[in-house]
């Protein structure tokens, strides 16, 4: 089933967040509400409770004339109209899948709301590129404690130990809207503020399984992947799978790519409830304005592919910017 759900105005948010309650907690393990928040691109909230995680912090939304001027910065203003910053307080971790500004871009501001003690998970690139803002969190690199599709890497668990993430080695899709040649590795940190688009280089690029614990067991797992790849890349051990299985997935539909190489063997692998298709629309579009595909055809295809081969076995989400699920 393909669901496209549109923007809503703030007084309808309540109305389909009640509407989807049952539906959300299908296959947990406990009856806590699981709420998703879509910003856009592969920043996305997950809450359950008191606890909170969000990925690839980057609401900015920037027109592809202001990154055609190679200067990126965070809009304050447009930031500020979207965020919760009450939401944000329940943050106890934040995962980043690589280093590119329209991933990473608005952590520096964001995180004047999230803990101090809410670690980061990101890459050495990610890590230089911000060493700049002194921040006070703790910047965790994943490069030498992720896993392979073959071996498992280690869990990182937040500092309340309600969450834990292990991350994955994956590859960044070539010539992704325009920015596919920032893919440099850095091996120390940048001079000067990262101003230019030219300043936020990829690195190695992750996918992530992340657990919801509740007393040490696992009540909610998801797997998120802002950045195609053919398989194996992004992928993971199935003995991941004996402890809890893949409740919701969030990959990215930007990646034009065989469907046999990404992301069937991705979801066959996860066998998830729900598979979310992030990273599909273009940016500089106004969040209240009707969105645009990246690529409206290959969109298409891939969910005709998705209806072809899973029916309704698994429900497909192709979710608004600033909706909740």
């Amino acid at each position: 089933m393909i669901q496209v759900i549109r923007w809503l105005p703030k007084s309808a948010i309540l109305l389909l967040v009640l509407f989807q309650i049952v539906g959300s907690c299908k296959g947990q393990t406990d009856s806590i509400y699981t709420e998703i928040r879509y910003y856009g691109t592969g920043c996305l909230s997950v809450q359950r409770g008191e606890t909170a995680i969000l990925t690839d912090p980057y609401i900015s939304n920037l027109s592809a004339l202001q990154v055609s001027l190679g200067k990126v910065k965070t809009d304050v203003n447009y930031v500020e109209l979207y965020i919760n910053p009450a939401a944000l307080r329940k943050v106890k971790m934040v995962m980043v899948g690589h280093s590119h500004y329209n991933h990473l871009l608005d952590l520096p501001h964001l995180l004047r709301y999230i803990p101090s003690e809410t670690p980061i998970l990101l890459n050495h690139t990610g890590k230089h590129i911000l060493a700049y803002y002194q921040l006070k969190h703790q910047l965790v690199v994943v490069n030498d404690i992720a896993g392979t599709e073959r071996q498992l890497g280690y869990w990182y668990y937040g500092s309340d130990s309600t969450v834990r993430a292990m991350a994955f080695n994956s590859v960044h899709q070539p010539k992704l809207a325009g920015i596919g040649a920032q893919d440099r590795i850095y091996g120390s940190d940048i001079s000067g503020e990262p101003i230019l688009v030219s300043d936020w280089q990829a690195g190695k690029t992750y996918s992530y399984v992340i657990d919801f614990l509740n007393d040490g067991e696992v009540t909610y797992r998801m797997l998120f992947m802002s950045s195609g790849a053919t398989a194996p890349n992004g992928m993971f051990p199935k003995s991941l799978l004996k402890e809890h299985s893949i409740n919701d997935m969030f990959i990215s539909a930007s990646a034009k790519l065989e469907f046999d190489e990404y992301p069937r063997p991705l979801i066959d692998l996860c066998a998830p409830e729900r598979i979310f298709l992030i990273h599909w629309e273009r940016s500089g579009i106004h969040k209240e304005e009707q969105m645009k595909a990246l690529d409206q055809n290959s969109l298409d295809i891939l969910k005709a592919k998705l209806q072809e081969n899973y029916g309704e076995s698994i429900e497909v989400v192709v979710p608004m910017p600033l909706n909740y699920y």
